[in-house]
């Protein structure tokens, strides 16, 4: 049995963190044990949704030549995506592991075969390349999440709505990542405590670490009651497109810092 490297052990890592996570997905649909007491098609969605941004996201950074695989992982789910009601898929749980599940363990065990086979020598793109590939430009500037929840709503002139997205898919990335199903400011009091802190932005052991945790959360409470709730209450507002695209920059950078957050 050939020996694994160093980037080997860690892509397998990484990508049984992934399959950890999807495995967990069933319970955001409300199922459990394969059975459903509150299906909530709409919340499993947005999990698996924020689930794939990243998955595919890694793929593109960690796998050389892998644009048109991501492509077809990306068109297989949206071609097998279903309705609510699950119709044509039997019962709720059998459509949940056809449709979120099952396809894409299938897919991160070929890439962990591929990987101990050692057909990737060039595992990650050299951090020159990629700043040379960056394009500073506005949409340059977003993150994934936000292109994502946000950036076909600002194109099309949907300003609230682009907006509104960017902060709801900020919230929603958090809630995925701690497990917390709180909003608002008791999510963000509970997910960034000083004392019992879920995910750590930098480091806590120092003051200055301290000062970053303790700032963030009231930038994302901000966000949320600053942002958020004033476009959510009122079709009215004073957006261009030059203060939507900002707001759009800005929450790119709070999507940034929650991807890069440690696990307490």
């Amino acid at each position: 049995m050939t020996k694994l490297n160093e980037e080997q052990n860690r892509l397998l890592e990484e990508l049984a963190q992934f399959e950890s996570q999807l495995e967990q997905l069933p319970s955001d649909f409300g199922l459990i044990n394969g059975m459903s007491s509150r299906f909530d098609y709409q919340r499993g969605k947005l999990r698996f949704d924020s689930w794939l941004l990243r998955h595919t996201d890694w793929i593109l950074n960690n796998i050389p030549g892998s644009e048109q695989d991501v492509e077809s992982l990306r068109h297989q789910y949206h071609d097998n995506n279903c309705n609510p009601s699950g119709s044509g898929y039997g019962t709720r749980s059998q459509m949940v592991n056809t449709v979120f599940i099952r396809p894409f363990i299938n897919r991160i065990d070929s890439l962990r075969q591929d990987i101990t086979a050692g057909h990737f020598e060039s595992v990650y793109k050299p951090t020159e390349d990629k700043a040379a590939e960056t394009a500073f430009g506005f949409e340059g500037l977003l993150h994934p999440l936000i292109v994502q929840s946000s950036l076909a709503l600002y194109r099309d002139g949907h300003l609230r709505e682009a907006v509104l997205n960017s902060v709801t898919a900020i919230f929603d990335l958090i809630r995925d990542r701690s497990g917390v199903a709180e909003d608002g400011d008791r999510l963000i009091g509970q997910v960034f405590s000083i004392n019992e802190p879920i995910l750590i932005l930098s480091e806590i052991e120092s003051e200055s670490g301290k000062n970053d945790q303790k700032g963030f959360m009231q930038i994302f409470k901000g966000a949320y009651q600053g942002i958020r709730n004033p476009k959510a209450h009122t079709l009215n507002h004073d957006l261009n497109e030059m203060k939507v695209a900002q707001y759009l920059v800005f929450a790119s950078m709070l999507a940034r810092r929650v991807e890069e957050a440690n696990d307490a």
